[in-house]
């Protein structure tokens, strides 16, 4: 009798310190499971804000960069082709010629022309459409000529021609300038500010927060970044060469 009530306490004791265990397991279960999609979610902030930020540099003109801020002229990428009615064409044609009469123009190129959408005419092209990013209305564009590595102000005359809005003239293979951006790193956290070029109206956002250290080095023409962010154990870091 007392070898059976042993046994039985032997049970109950091992079915109580089970049952103890589910209790305590399952939350740590909970807590570890709620640490670990924490940590995922970090690491899916960090690689889309890094993605985002190299696909910005890619586009850059002029990068200057200090210890913990970046600033480029945007190069306009976006209307070096355009859409209508399915029909794909170019935009910016990139490169600026002077014909026998003097005048500038940029060959198979669209900086402005007319379409009809709900018995509407409405203007479409390169400028059209930078004129929607600038929230202006004035007939210029921005050119960047690769020989002088200078910006030139050019008025649209129609679809191909432009005229010099000053003096100075080039001739050549140019890039279309979109905006100037700034991203830097204060306060925790990593900023983005676009200004359309030309215009004094910024747009600014927040890319990144909790972030613990940002730093990008060049070593030649190699670009290289990292940004860490702050987590309970150890930081989430990712480093990589940039792709420019």
């Amino acid at each position: 009798m007392k070898k059976a009530f042993s046994l039985f306490e032997c049970l109950l004791v091992l079915v109580l310190s089970c049952a103890f265990a589910l209790i305590i397991f399952q939350p740590l279960q909970n807590l570890f499971s709620l640490y670990t999609s924490q940590q995922s979610q970090k690491a899916l902030e960090l690689h889309s804000s890094f993605t985002l930020i190299e696909k910005l540099l890619r586009r850059c003109i002029k990068l200057q960069i200090s210890s913990q801020n970046i600033s480029c002229l945007l190069e306009d990428k976006n209307n070096i082709l355009l859409q209508h009615s399915l029909h794909t064409f170019i935009g910016s044609s990139g490169l600026l010629l002077q014909d026998q009469n003097k005048s500038f123009y940029a060959p198979k190129s669209h900086f402005i022309y007319e379409i009809t959408e709900n018995n509407k005419k409405i203007q479409a092209g390169v400028l059209a459409q930078q004129l929607t990013l600038r929230n202006q209305k004035n007939p210029f564009l921005y050119l960047y000529s690769l020989e002088t590595k200078q910006i030139y102000e050019l008025e649209v005359l129609d679809d191909t021609r432009l005229k010099f809005s000053q003096n100075t003239e080039f001739k050549g293979f140019y890039k279309l300038v979109e905006a100037n951006i700034f991203i830097s790193f204060q306060q925790n956290s990593l900023s983005y500010e676009y200004t359309p070029y030309s215009s004094t109206k910024s747009q600014k956002a927040i890319l990144l927060e909790g972030v613990q250290s940002f730093a990008i080095s060049q070593n030649a023409s190699t670009y290289t970044m990292k940004i860490c962010l702050f987590d309970k154990t150890k930081p989430i870091c990712l480093e990589k060469e940039l792709l420019l």
